[in-house]
């Protein structure tokens, strides 16, 4: 088992650290079924954020977790129990450097979904969005970049994209998590949307959600392929009418409709 509490963004470059100061806490150990770990933040720290990290290492294989605070004594943590040591004391505080947005203080259900907001354009991926930078087996080695949204089941929505190097582009919506395995889809429905152009500058889709949905977040992916690729994007709901999103401007299409509805599934 490997879980790292680290003091920045793990999206980020790490920064330079205090000296007596470390960039992160470890749990690292070769085999059982529980452990613990005490730690200090460094009372230097210029954020007040710490980010856990879980190399899984392979699809599917979960952690439960809970960060204590204030902490166990050392004593405590470190106590033997029916022969074995149960925890450990990481003696170096970590620096943290990160930053808690405001939103992240919204209470459990769905208020607590961090990601992309409706009818705005952002920049994809970014840090204030929550969204995460990922490599997910599946789908080969790829810079991806994914966030949450929440859609209305039944409600038609228009994804829009700008981006200013004119290559090609991919961008998904997924009814599931892209962490997981890919679910099957009942009948009719599809289990993503994509927009997968040669060349350009922009584009935007149509697609309705189906209503017998199971779930109500979707997962905006961007497969970028190189590092530090990026774009603009919006979700607009309700979306725009198909005649508007497939109108002809300068000569050229604007936008496609995903005719087949997207099913998202339960959390």
């Amino acid at each position: 088992m490997l879980v790292i509490v680290q003091g920045h963004d793990p999206r980020a470059a790490a920064p330079s650290v205090p000296t007596g100061a470390t960039k992160s806490a470890t749990i690292n150990i070769s085999g059982g079924e529980a452990w613990r770990i005490n730690f200090t933040v460094d009372a230097r720290s210029t954020g007040n954020a710490g980010f856990l990290v879980f190399p899984a290492g392979r699809p599917g294989r979960k952690v439960r977790v809970m960060l204590k605070d204030p902490g166990d004594p050392d004593e405590v943590t470190t106590a033997v129990v029916k022969g074995y040591t149960i925890g450990g004391v990481f003696s170096t505080p970590v620096f943290a450097s990160g930053i808690v947005a405001e939103a992240a203080a919204a209470g459990p259900g769905p208020a607590a979904v961090e990601g992309l907001p409706l009818n705005e354009w952002v920049a994809f991926p970014s840090p204030a969005l929550k969204s995460r930078l990922a490599s997910f087996e599946s789908d080969g080695e790829k810079y991806f970049a994914v966030a949450p949204v929440r859609l209305e089941k039944g409600g038609l929505t228009t994804l829009f994209a700008e981006w200013d190097d004119g290559k090609a582009m991919l961008l998904m919506v997924r009814g599931y998590d892209p962490a997981g395995k890919a679910p099957s889809a009942p009948s009719g429905t599809y289990n993503q949307v994509v927009v997968n152009i040669s060349g350009g500058d922009a584009w935007r889709i149509n697609f309705t959600v189906d209503p017998k949905s199971a779930g109500d977040t979707a997962w905006v992916v961007f497969p970028a392929s190189t590092p530090n690729r990026s774009l603009r994007i919006m979700v607009k709901s309700p979306g725009d009418p198909d005649a508007v999103t497939t109108a002809v401007v300068k000569g050229y299409t604007i936008g496609s409709v995903y005719k087949t509805p997207l099913h998202l599934f339960a959390r």
